[in-house]
């Protein structure tokens, strides 16, 4: 199953490159650990990110007349106080997007049959659609045909599960990331420094897929009980005297 994933890697990956992969492994380890009980904050703070960011290249693509960090600032503020009152539809719309990217990755090992295949060059695309067609016609076929159907049901799957319940929600959300990150870390990580461990990891695909599948669920218990811990218990209400 992991060997399935190189094809995604880079082709060379230098010193800075395993440093970063090492420390996205540090990084989902925190979040499959306790990401869920620092929920609203990690997801006000990601949005006022992306806010600032969606700003900043805003004036540029759509031609305003409008300076690039005035835009910043109100996207930073708009999306950050959304993510803040709005939480549990930003929990569900993050899991949502965190089971489409695990769909895709997973669609690709089922149908990619190890096509030697290498991401599209950024410089060649002055637009983020162009390099997104580009990226799509470069799939293979077999990969193109059954994304479309996977993503989407992922989609549906993590809106519903979120919005039906919320702290289930936020904790497979942190779960399924933290989880993720750091299979992406370690495999980068080795296949620049130790190849050859990759080829000893025991068990078949499934004992694997299994390994991963149990991970996230142990990650997800642990996260829903360190959020129900922190949570004030209610105040049994004073007896009354009859």
């Amino acid at each position: 199953m992991f060997k399935e994933l190189l094809p995604l890697l880079p082709k060379e990956m230098g010193t800075a490159a395993v440093t970063a992969a090492g420390f996205v492994a540090l990084v989902g380890l925190s979040l499959w650990l306790s990401g869920a009980r620092f929920n609203r904050s990690l997801l006000t703070l990601n949005a006022v990110t992306l806010g600032a960011t969606l700003g900043l290249e805003l004036p540029r693509h759509i031609a305003m007349p409008v300076n690039g960090w005035a835009t910043a600032i109100g996207g930073a503020l708009v999306l950050g106080v959304t993510a803040y009152i709005f939480h549990r539809v930003w929990t569900a719309v993050g899991l949502a997007i965190v089971l489409v990217a695990i769909a895709a990755i997973s669609t690709w090992m089922l149908c990619s049959n190890q096509t030697d295949w290498t991401w599209p060059a950024l410089g060649a695309h002055p637009t983020v659609a162009g390099y997104l067609r580009t990226l799509w016609d470069q799939l293979p076929a077999e990969v193109r045909r059954v994304l479309p159907l996977s993503c989407g049901t992922a989609a549906i799957t993590g809106l519903a599960f979120a919005m039906l319940w919320p702290r289930a929600g936020a904790a497979l959300l942190y779960s399924l990331t933290g989880t993720a990150l750091m299979v992406a870390g370690s495999v980068a990580v080795l296949y620049c420094k130790a190849p050859d461990y990759l080829n000893r990891l025991p068990g078949t695909q499934y004992t694997q897929g299994a390994v991963l599948v149990s991970t996230v669920l142990v990650g997800a218990l642990i996260q829903w009980r360190l959020t129900r811990a922190s949570q004030p218990s209610p105040k049994s209400s004073p007896e009354r005297d009859d």
